[in-house]
């Protein structure tokens, strides 16, 4: 298996990881309190069984590989199947290292300084003025209030640079880049919604 094949296997695994708790908690949980947690826990317990039988009826397709070997012959077979890719692997990473690098510009250092200091200055004045009297976005831009303009030219201008920068990037580090990106992003959410009260 190529670098990059190994690198969206274990993308998929990661995502599916998460996705499967995170549907799971919903399936679960929603069963669990509108018809019984006898059907909320059953219903994980099928899910178990549908994984343990994938992995059971599939197995062959990974081969020798995860076996210990019992004989010197197999595990020279298993030395050489490897050797390729770890040729092929030392190649990558070492076209990684040959990139051309991409420093940051001034422009991008005042993006990502607006950017942080617009975050820093909202988590410190939504606390404050929701319990005193001061408050430095204390105004409204059509529907939206001071607050919420501001973090969303925030998010934006982040959504600029991040984008602006994965362009500038050889296309290996790019794609591995993205998929940074994208878990990330599915982490935090999840993070949330996993931490969030049940009454919420």
């Amino acid at each position: 298996m190529t670098p990059g094949k190994k690198d969206g296997a274990y993308t998929i695994f990661y995502m599916g990881v998460n996705s499967g708790a995170f549907l799971g908690m919903l399936l679960c949980g929603y069963l669990g309190e509108k018809v019984g947690w006898s059907w909320g826990f059953g219903l994980a317990g099928i899910f178990m069984l549908v994984g343990m039988l994938q992995f059971y009826f599939t197995q062959g397709i990974f081969g020798k590989i995860g076996l210990k070997p019992k004989t010197n012959e197999q595990l020279n077979e298993v030395a050489e199947s490897t050797e390729g890719e770890v040729v092929e692997s030392k190649t990558t990473v070492e076209n990684i290292d040959n990139s051309p690098k991409n420093p940051f510009s001034t422009f991008d250092l005042i993006i990502i300084t607006i950017v942080s200091a617009i975050g820093l200055v909202w988590v410190i004045n939504d606390p404050v003025s929701k319990i005193t009297s001061f408050n430095l976005f204390n105004f409204a831009v059509g529907t939206l209030d001071g607050s919420n303009f501001v973090i969303l030219i925030a998010l934006a201008l982040f959504l600029f640079i991040l984008v602006k920068r994965i362009t500038q990037y050889a296309p290996v580090l790019r794609d591995r880049m993205i998929a940074i990106v994208v878990l990330a992003f599915i982490t935090v959410f999840f993070g949330r919604r996993l931490n969030k009260p049940a009454d919420q």
